[in-house]
């Protein structure tokens, strides 16, 4: 008997042990089905071309997971007077077994109403509570109706506040443990790179839009003034006259601090000033307005330029056009771009534009090679 009753008594010892290791199973069982749930979701994702279309599914697939009752996603916006509002986007209730839409439940708060929960939310905290241990009325527009008990996860969106997934059970209270919340943390960081990806994806798109926009906008100023400068040549006889007209438009465009065209003069065996404007001002070249063809620095430099080069004035040696780079100090310049006047293999000269602030962008520029071979024309 004394036998017996020893046989048993570790036995009762163990009862709450058993109970322990059931929760602990189940726990164990539930944070697997999360993690599965969140791959998948993961992947439906990642190859849906609309995010936001995939996303009640994925509500749906992570909720029955959770086995929970509703799953929603809230995302943060601005109010009309700035404050900080947070609006149901996407619902799955598995009451009904199908997706809500948003638009027809749309619920929103204020997060001023709320500043402690929103306070652990912004920081990054999941929160979670039951009926239970709120008082009435108490986190009313967060909760939901009916709402038990309920798990609120933030979400981040490049590393900002994007809004929460809620997590709840409307049927019964059901104690939410640190590995099952750390699996929906996971479904719901899930979300999060989606939402990120799509904003990306987003971004990406504008920019193209915004470049395919400038592009149009560059392409009808070019085109503008292409049309005037051949009208201009069409009708002018003097050659340094419309090299003067043709200089100040394009340091016009482009916002150059000065500009000059030079040309070869096989006659004279020189290279030589023909236009020079100033501050927007068609004005006599304050330096020399020739150097020899050859046997020249510049031509030495320059002569056999074939391609648009930028010219980082810092880095100049004076002399090799006499007296140009005192000028350019002077005046604080800080680069040149020239552009050679070919036609077919031959330089007919240059047309350079200098700037007070880096402008290496302006080597790519199509108007700039319009310019230079309306220049050339008219040689």
């Amino acid at each position: 008997m004394n036998a017996d009753v020893a046989a048993l008594q570790p036995q009762a010892a163990n009862a709450p042990c058993a109970q322990t290791v059931t929760q602990i199973s189940e726990s164990l069982q539930a944070r697997e089905r999360l993690l599965t749930a969140s791959a998948r979701a993961s992947r439906l994702l990642l190859e849906a071309p609309d995010v936001r279309a995939a996303i009640p599914g994925v509500l749906g697939l992570i909720g029955e997971a959770a086995r929970v009752d509703r799953v929603n996603l809230m995302q943060a916006r601005t109010g009309a007077a700035g404050e900080r509002l947070l609006s149901v986007v996407s619902e799955w209730t598995a009451e009904h077994g199908t997706l809500v839409s948003a638009e027809a439940v749309l619920r929103t708060c204020n997060e001023a109403s709320y500043p402690d929960v929103f306070a652990e939310l912004r920081a990054g905290r999941s929160v979670c509570f039951n009926k239970a241990g709120s008082s009435a009325g108490h986190h009313s527009a967060i909760e939901g109706a009916g709402t038990q008990t309920k798990a609120i996860v933030p979400i981040f969106v490049a590393g900002e506040f994007n809004g929460i997934v809620g997590f709840d059970n409307t049927q019964r209270q059901r104690a939410i443990d640190v590995s099952e919340l750390a699996a929906l943390e996971t479904a719901a960081g899930v979300i999060g790179a989606a939402l990120h990806r799509e904003r990306l994806v987003d971004d990406v798109r504008r920019e193209r839009e915004r470049a395919a926009e400038q592009r149009v906008a560059e392409l009808a100023k070019a085109n503008a003034v292409i049309r005037g400068n051949l009208e201009r040549l069409a009708g002018e006889t003097d050659l340094h006259s419309f090299m003067g007209h043709m200089l100040l438009e394009a340091t016009r465009q482009f916002g150059a601090s000065s500009g000059d065209v030079v040309l070869r003069d096989d006659s004279r065996q020189e290279w030589r000033v023909v236009a020079h404007v100033h501050d927007g001002q068609l004005v006599a070249a304050p330096y020399a307005s020739n150097v020899p063809l050859v046997e020249s620095a510049f031509g030495a430099r320059y002569g056999e330029m074939r391609e648009v080069m930028y010219v980082d004035v810092a880095h100049q040696v004076a002399g090799t056009w006499p007296g140009l780079l005192e000028f350019h100090r002077v005046q604080g310049v800080v680069g040149a771009v020239v552009y050679p006047m070919m036609f077919g293999t031959r330089s007919y000269g240059f047309l350079a534009i200098t700037f007070r602030r880096n402008a290496e962008e302006v080597t790519r520029s199509e108007l700039l090679v319009a310019l230079a071979q309306q220049a050339t024309l008219a040689v």
